[in-house]
């Protein structure tokens, strides 16, 4: 009688459900701290104190110490994390800031494999505006950021908010993969009355004094070194404050008994510059403060490591479909990511910056011409010989890595013995320049190819030669214009984030 009783109550529970049984496939965390390099984050040992959240998942985790964004700012390297795919295929970038609907991005693998997918972004780029948000059952675009710097905390707890009125109303049976930007990290740097991180006799006055509009420094003689290094002290406050987001959404998902089988990823879209080569900010580069994020691993029965393995952001794609079971979609430039240190010959890592004459071309789209001017204007105290216009390109394999330029020569660097890209060891190692730009060459053109085929399949513009590509040519990606009608509040919080410049100082909050 009581075996009969208990299988008339699982055969009701049943019923109630709809028929199904949990799913005990592992849920996803993925974290994304805007605009943070790898050595802000105290658990590589760069700095102490910034990240205690992100530190206890390295002890317990996978840490890894040489990962690489594919792109120096956000929504190109936001489109590689969320497709696997290099830039030249995905094709997100300056000439085209709305992703196309014939990607097939992570989230919409999860979701037609019966997982729940919501997203929470304080950053405007990833938003529908620019149709990031595909295959996401449901997502919110919070401020994060606020306009206003005397009502910041009023807006601190919004990630937080939206993620918790989710976890009210999700499906409990089914797994999970939740996506979280914060952004905390990003200009205009908050000047908080406590930041343990400013430089020494420096307060929040002294600091509130200083100019954080990166025009004034970037390609500047002067190396501004006290100004740099209170702008530091407050964007390693904003890592920090990130942090703190971080190991609330965990607590959040611990409280409502969602953290059982979790997966929890942070990384990072890009790195920031802080006078590295007389460059301040992110953009118009692809040198190791841009380009060496964070990534860590936590989860899934893996024992903790340090693995020191050449990784990619296009890497958490297929990690994420394999660990739920999912099958990948064939030809990403992702991989999966080793989960122990591994040897074998090291792996090509590329990244790339789209500032081709094409890739802003004459598109008279409002945000278009806006984009163009802030752009020419975030340069104009650099000259024709900075190494900051036109297209450019890196690629990393073992001890080398070679920096391509549309408008000067490649540039070749000894990682091992040169880590701040000081020293252009080109000339002395000719045949590893010749064989890296070959190497590179043939990638990107693979991946233009990719992008041709597949927007021809999907009835979409062709492009033309996958080689004009490789040489820094967009021509063969016509722009596609945003609407004419695009959202004014985007507008306003991009202008704030430093992508659409006036010209004029920016007042620290």
């Amino acid at each position: 009688m009581r075996g009969f009783l208990a299988r008339c109550c699982v055969a009701a529970a049943v019923v109630l459900t709809g028929c199904a049984s949990p799913d005990r496939r592992p849920s996803f965390l993925l974290v994304v701290l805007d605009t943070t390099r790898a050595d802000a984050v105290s658990a590589y040992g760069s700095v102490a104190g910034t990240t205690p959240n992100v530190d206890a998942l390295a002890r317990e985790g996978l840490r890894y110490t040489n990962a690489r964004s594919q792109a120096p700012w956000t929504l190109p390297s936001h489109a590689t994390l969320f497709t696997g795919l290099l830039p030249s295929e995905h094709q997100v970038s300056w000439a085209r800031t709305r992703a196309s609907d014939d990607l097939t991005t992570l989230a919409e693998r999860l979701r037609d494999a019966g997982y729940d997918t919501f997203g929470v972004s304080e950053n405007p780029w990833v938003s529908a505006a620019f149709n990031m948000t595909q295959g996401f059952d449901g997502f919110r675009d919070v401020k994060g950021f606020t306009l206003d710097p005397h009502t910041a905390d009023e807006h601190d707890d919004e990630a937080r908010g939206a993620v918790e009125g989710w976890l009210r109303t999700r499906r409990r049976d089914r797994p999970f993969f939740l996506f979280v930007n914060v952004l905390d990290a990003h200009l205009p740097y908050l000047v908080r009355a406590e930041n343990p991180f400013l430089p020494a006799g420096i307060d929040a006055e002294r600091a509130r004094a200083i100019p954080q509009n990166p025009d004034r420094y970037f390609c500047s003689a002067d190396p501004h070194a006290e100004a740099l290094a209170v702008l530091r002290g407050l964007y390693l406050g904003g890592v920090h404050a990130a942090d703190r987001k971080l190991g609330a959404i965990r607590a959040l998902l611990s409280e409502h008994g969602a953290d059982r089988t979790l997966v929890t990823i942070v990384t990072a879209d890009h790195g920031e510059h802080f006078g590295e080569h007389r460059l301040v900010g992110h953009s118009f580069s692809v040198r190791e403060p841009l380009l060496r994020v964070p990534l860590i691993v936590h989860g899934a029965g893996l024992p903790p490591a340090v693995i020191d393995t050449p990784v990619a952001l296009a890497d958490v794609m297929p990690t994420v479909l394999s660990l739920a079971s999912v099958p990948a979609p064939a030809g990403l430039a992702g991989e999966v990511l080793p989960f122990a240190a591994t040897g074998g010959a090291p792996r090509a890592i590329v990244a790339e910056q789209d500032d081709s004459d094409a890739a802003h071309g004459d598109d008279p789209d409002p945000l278009a011409v806006a984009l163009r001017q802030s752009n020419r204007a975030a340069r104009r105290n650099c000259s024709a010989d900075d190494r900051v216009f036109g297209a450019m390109r890196a690629l990393v394999r073992g001890r080398f890595k070679l920096i391509w330029y549309e408008r000067h020569p490649p540039a070749l660097y000894d990682l091992e013995s040169d880590p701040g890209e000081d020293v252009d060891v080109s000339a002395g190692h000719a045949t590893e320049t010749a064989a890296l730009e070959s190497e590179l060459d043939t990638l990107v053109a693979g991946a233009a190819a990719a992008a041709s085929s597949r927007r021809s399949a999907s009835g979409a513009p062709v492009a033309n030669e996958a080689t004009d590509a490789a040489r820094g040519s967009r021509e063969a990606a016509p722009p596609a214009a945003v609407p004419t009608t695009f959202p004014s509040d985007v507008r306003d919080r991009l202008r704030a984030l430093g992508y659409l410049r006036d010209g004029g100082e920016r007042s620290p909050p």
